[in-house]
């Protein structure tokens, strides 16, 4: 007798061992049922997966898998031996982050809030914006981002062009002193609009 649809379901006709000779559940008989994952073990690799797609700080790949479903012991447990195997490293995230947003133009300022915002410790987050950013070479970077933008944006009216770059500066943390001082020497005019 052969396997085959009856109508109603598979057919399948005994084994001369005894069974069934045609479709099987996937395991032996006397298989028991797989055993559920240690929780520890599916929050370390769910953790890897995430800073294999990039770096996190920890406080975020905490949050990430307790929005996951994760609780909070074997979470722990987990970030613990990432932080041991040096692949969560939160001094190391804040200085590479705070380099990146310094390239990008920002101030010091707002490069420290971002990490606050991404969980990283105050001190840690000082250190690696005050790192990126000293602040004797901050008023040197606001004067280039300025003229920076003032030549991608050339050909708009003098008032436009302060507005807009004013808040670009402000936007990117400058303080408001550097940014008046910053966009008057890039527009080549004084506050009041006469030239220099």
């Amino acid at each position: 007798m052969s396997t085959g649809w009856t109508g109603r379901g598979w057919f399948d006709p005994p084994s001369p061992e005894g069974g069934s000779a045609g479709r099987s559940s996937g395991r032996a008989p006397d298989d028991e049922p797989a055993a559920p994952p240690d929780p520890v073990e599916a929050a370390h690799a769910a953790a890897l997966r995430l800073l294999t797609v990039r770096a996190h700080s920890r406080a975020e790949v905490e949050q990430r898998l307790r929005r996951r479903g994760f609780d909070p012991e074997p979470v722990a447990q987990a970030l613990d031996r990432l932080e041991r195997a040096g692949l969560l490293d939160d001094a190391a995230f804040a200085a590479e982050l705070a380099a990146s947003r310094t390239r990008r133009g920002y101030a010091a300022n707002m490069v420290q809030r971002d990490l606050r915002t991404r969980g990283v410790d105050r001190d840690v987050a000082d250190r690696a914006a005050a790192a990126a950013s000293p602040p004797d070479a901050e008023a040197e970077r606001c004067h280039t981002l300025a003229a920076d933008w003032l030549e991608r944006h050339a050909g708009l009216e003098a008032t436009v062009a302060t507005r807009r770059l004013a808040g670009f500066l402000a936007r990117r943390g400058y303080p408001p002193s550097l940014v008046a001082d910053a966009v008057r020497q890039a527009l080549g005019r004084d506050q009041s609009g006469a030239p220099d």
